[in-house]
């Protein structure tokens, strides 16, 4: 290894990877994906932080002034096995009605806040979105929409299931114009299935379900899968995709099983082999290969593409690729106030408790570009210096933050920069869930150390530094968005 790495106290990188299983900037270090070490806001403070962002937006030039709306919807008709994600599980009508009326207070409260500003994109997940009454959600629906404004080529996304997506359910989503719609799948194996604790999908549900959207609704269409969940073998995954693209969607996202720690699967102590996990990304490049035979591509950005912006790749999560602002509204929802804060609100259980209080981060624009290399070099491996200064108004070599680690991992050979590009050479995940914390800036890992302190104490007593090979076994996540190119479908938006 290079002597500039050499210098480097190792200690709170291998410590810090340890604390997420996968790279986000500011770090997101709990159980649900929010920020223990981050300060307690009110609504009060959360306003401040929009004006600052909102006036940056309209003042400055060479900033990405787009904003997107993300709106939680945290209940399921079950606790799937592989789901990681915060939920309320059966809740009542009247459960439900207190969430929605709780939505309201929030939304009526950033009302004056966002006067005039045209959103980009509305992203509802959850959760199950369609677990829900009728009323509840042709109300909030038609709340968001009188109290918001979106631009009319705005992306209305929402998820569903085949379960729970009903004829009324689809003439309020038309009504209210939803323009793309994801199904999750997952699996339609039965034994896949049980074992996932996924009740009611058959094959026949899930083709009726997309029949119906096909008829009845102008949107472009997803379909989610999961491969290497608990007993399934490669055929019964193959079997699934090749139902998903004689579904002919628009999208087909594939995701590899990730049992975190907060997955039912993981709290009865099961555990995924590294063969297992081998076998299944085996699957995905099989996968790749297929579907390209099939007329899809996978959803990057292409360097000599510039800033693509596509119906298919723009929502709550893909916005983060261009350092978007993002308002999220209800329990766990994430927010991105560009140059000003990431904050995110309680987790369900306390959101009910106490609705309007929030976790959050402040955020100056220096640390904007942190994030930016960051995010990706991990999930892309490269990115456009370009597409850097289009966004920043820089070169990235210009902006000490980024361009002095980025030498020295480049002096290192764990990055290579070029003319056009900054490629990211580690191939091991957990190599990069380490290296990448020295992009970190040092308020961010003294914030970090000092909020989990007894932890780091006791890993610098007992454990030391940790292998490599160990801290791979904690990061497996992989996926794949795939879009149609088809000339059967014309362009929605």
């Amino acid at each position: 290894m290079a002597k500039i790495l050499d210098k480097i106290n190792l200690k709170p990188y291998y410590f810090l990877a340890t604390l997420s299983r996968e790279e986000n900037y500011p770090p997101l270090d709990s159980r649900y994906l929010s920020f223990d070490y981050g300060e307690n806001w009110d609504i009060e403070k959360v306003c401040a932080i929009w004006k600052k962002t909102l006036r940056l937006i309209q003042k400055k030039s060479g900033i990405n002034k787009n904003v997107g709306l993300y709106i939680h919807w945290p209940f399921c008709s079950s606790h799937c096995s592989f789901c990681f994600c915060d939920v309320d599980i059966l809740a009542s009508k009247n459960k439900m009605q207190t969430y929605f009326r709780l939505l309201r207070r929030e939304i009526i409260s950033l009302r004056d806040i966002f006067s005039g500003v045209a959103f980009d994109s509305l992203f509802i997940g959850g959760g199950t979105p369609t677990f829900i009454p009728n009323q509840i959600l042709e109300n909030l629906l038609k709340l968001v929409h009188s109290t918001f404004q979106m631009k009319s080529e705005a992306q209305f996304y929402i998820e569903a299931t085949p379960t729970t997506l009903t004829p009324g359910k689809i003439r309020i989503l038309k009504h209210y114009k939803v323009n793309r719609l994801t199904f999750g799948i997952q699996s339609l194996d039965p034994k896949v299935l049980a074992f996932a604790n996924r009740k009611g999908q058959t094959r026949q549900c899930a083709e009726n379900a997309i029949s119906m959207v096909r008829r009845e609704l102008n949107a472009a269409l997803g379909l989610d899968l999961i491969a290497g969940l608990e007993g399934q073998t490669q055929r019964s995954f193959l079997d699934d995709l090749f139902w998903a693209i004689r579904m002919q969607p628009e999208m087909l996202h594939i995701y590899h099983f990730d049992p975190r720690s907060n997955t039912p699967y993981a709290s009865l102590g099961r555990r995924v082999s590294i063969s297992r996990n081998t076998r299944t990304r085996s699957w995905l490049h099989l996968a790749d290969e297929i579907l390209s035979q099939h007329g899809f591509r996978q959803a990057r950005a292409v360097e000599d593409e510039g800033l693509l912006r596509s119906f298919e790749v723009w929502q709550d999560v893909a916005a983060r690729w261009w350092n978007a602002s993002i308002l999220g509204i209800g329990a766990n929802a994430l927010s991105h106030a560009y140059g000003s804060a990431w904050y995110c609100h309680l987790p369900v259980a306390s959101f009910i408790d106490e609705p309007l209080s929030f976790k959050g981060v402040a955020f100056e624009e220096e640390e904007e570009v942190r994030g930016f290399v960051i995010f990706w070099l991990e999930t892309k491996r490269l990115f456009s210096r370009r597409m850097f200064k289009e966004l920043f108004g820089r070169d990235v070599l210009e902006v000490p933050p980024v361009s002095v680690p980025l030498r020295d991992l480049e002096k290192s050979g764990k990055v290579r920069i070029t003319q056009d590009c900054v490629i990211s050479l580690m191939k091991d995940p957990a190599e990069r869930l380490v290296w990448f914390k020295h992009f970190y800036s040092k308020r961010i890992v003294k914030r970090l150390l000092a909020v989990h302190r007894s932890k780091y104490e006791i890993f610098c007593e007992r454990q030391g530094i940790v292998a490599l090979e160990d801290l791979a076994k904690t990061k497996y996540m992989q996926h794949r968005y795939y879009n149609c190119l088809s000339d059967r479908y014309k362009p929605l938006f």
